[in-house]
């Protein structure tokens, strides 16, 4: 009883603080708690929705007033709407960086993603129960970040989750970004006849004849998972 007294003049602390605010910065405090690790200002601007002066403004008084407020998001009815600006806003940063790890630049970009690493993730998180299309895209564009970085478990936990919310269908134009999904599962050493049909189904895929792959690294991760080809892929391969 006594701690729930406490607990009940903390709330009427932290009121009477958010109270002292004004709208801006009331604003800003619930929006940045869609985030995971801090926030760039650019970040902060395109997610939230304001105006990067405004943004610096208010961030400084708020810092100096330690006080951002999580549930205040959910009482302005903004929760949904936050989270799919901070997955658009990370999944395009993903986007971005996939095909300069692959170039000179790769160092540059891997600090970049180092940085936002726990936002990325976080914005893969909530995609998968919300979004799961627009989970299969961000998995697919950090497939490369994480070989290189050498985060494979944390990256086959996601995919193994996002495969079980997207379920054994191809969602249609996302046939790549499906494979790499089942690929990440079955590198990591998982078995089962399912995964084994899943695998089977994504490899007729990566041997179709067709244009380069959207997502090169694909082909890696097939080879990774399953070894050479054998048998009528083999020779069908060297015939081409």
């Amino acid at each position: 009883r006594s701690a729930e007294r406490r607990h009940q003049t903390l709330r009427a602390v932290v009121g009477w603080s958010w109270d002292l605010l004004d709208e801006a910065e009331q604003t800003l405090a619930r929006r940045l708690t869609v985030f995971a690790g801090g926030a760039t200002l650019e970040a902060g601007e395109q997610v939230c929705g304001l105006p990067a002066t405004d943004v610096l403004d208010a961030l400084t008084s708020l810092a100096d007033k330690s006080l951002i407020e999580a549930e205040r998001a959910d009482e302005a009815g903004e929760r949904e709407q936050l989270r799919r600006a901070h997955a658009a806003y990370y999944l395009a940063l993903a986007q971005t960086a996939d095909p300069h790890l692959r170039r000179a630049e790769q160092l540059e970009w891997l600090e970049r993603l180092d940085a936002e690493r726990d936002n990325l993730h976080d914005a893969l998180r909530q995609s998968i129960a919300a979004e799961p299309e627009t989970a299969l895209r961000l998995h697919a564009a950090l497939a490369m970040y994480w070989w290189l970085r050498g985060l494979r478990t944390e990256g086959t936990a996601l995919a193994a989750e996002l495969l079980d919310a997207v379920g054994p269908r191809t969602p249609p134009g996302l046939e790549e970004e499906y494979a790499l999904c089942v690929l990440a599962v079955a590198s990591a050493g998982s078995h089962g006849e399912e995964l084994r049909a899943l695998v089977r189904t994504v490899g007729s895929l990566i041997y179709a004849p067709r244009e380069p792959p959207r997502h090169p690294f694909v082909t890696v991760l097939w080879a990774m998972a399953t070894g050479p080809p054998e048998g009528e892929v083999a020779a069908e391969l060297l015939r081409r």
